[in-house]
């Protein structure tokens, strides 16, 4: 299955809203959580750096299950078998889509259990 044939069933299958509402908050979601965590009344650096990708994390995944709510696609809290982190899951159509923090646009997620159990769900896809 070719990108556009993948990007095709994607949008066929979930509301185009959607993908629509999640990037209008993408501008400001760095800074957000670069200026909640690196406020100086509540800690110091040192203790920012820790908090700044979990703020980061915090806010993405709250702009993907505003995006579900919005459009009323079933959303739910998960959280990883490894009950380190918890992450959104959004079931539109065939699709299990799942919300995941990157480091940047040449980064990949890590390798988990729940990623691999959701990848098998969508299996069919033939990617």
């Amino acid at each position: 299955m070719n990108d556009d044939q993948l990007q095709n069933l994607i949008m066929k299958s979930s509301p185009a809203a959607f993908w629509r509402e999640i990037p209008t908050r993408q501008e400001a979601l760095y800074n957000e959580a670069r200026s909640y965590s690196y406020n100086k009344e509540l800690w110091e650096d040192t203790e920012a750096e820790t908090v700044f990708p979990i703020a980061l994390r915090a806010i993405f995944e709250n702009v993907v299950r505003r995006a579900a709510k919005l459009t009323q696609l079933k959303h739910f809290n998960m959280m990883h078998n490894g009950e380190n982190y918890p992450y959104v899951l959004v079931k539109s159509g065939k699709l299990v889509i799942t919300a995941h923090h990157v480091a940047g646009p040449n980064h990949f997620v890590r390798s988990a259990e729940s990623r691999k159990q959701h990848a098998g769900v969508n299996e069919w896809l033939d990617t």
